[in-house]
């Protein structure tokens, strides 16, 4: 079991932006070879063997993770929204852990474009505001 408190200090996620980083595209997707689980404030906020890794340039890595592995209870509707050329239109979440929100620190792309169609019913955890610990392991 490996715990990291960044995505990016993962040797296979490390290796995958290196690897985007020479590639054609704006955005690559890759499926995550690792079960991993993420908590904040010693609360599990999901844990997935499906969890997928978008490489987009200029951007650090960000995890998207089916939402039927995610503990909704912790979430609070937030009337947040925004729009990216490349995904489509994004709906926020609010974190409540252990009494601490955590403002917009989940999203979705309900319906994203075709071209990242496989993020469809993941959800996305912001690494500046997600502030936690994954721990990655085996599966």
């Amino acid at each position: 079991m490996i715990k990291l408190h960044s995505l990016d200090k993962h040797p296979d996620i490390f290796s995958g932006l290196i690897s985007n980083l020479k590639a054609s595209g704006r955005i690559n997707i890759s499926k995550l070879g690792h079960g991993v689980s993420f908590f904040r404030n010693n609360t599990r906020l999901f844990n997935t063997h499906n969890a997928l890794v978008m490489f987009e340039k200029d951007y650090s890595p960000v995890m998207y993770v089916p939402k039927s592995d995610v503990f909704k209870r912790h979430f609070l509707p937030s009337s947040n929204s925004s729009f990216c050329p490349y995904k489509g239109n994004a709906n926020y979440w609010s974190l409540n852990v252990n009494d601490e929100i955590v403002i917009d620190a989940v999203w979705e792309y309900s319906t994203p474009i075709s071209d990242v169609g496989v993020i469809e019913d993941h959800v996305a955890f912001a690494n500046n505001q997600s502030e936690g610990a994954y721990f990655f392991y085996e599966i």
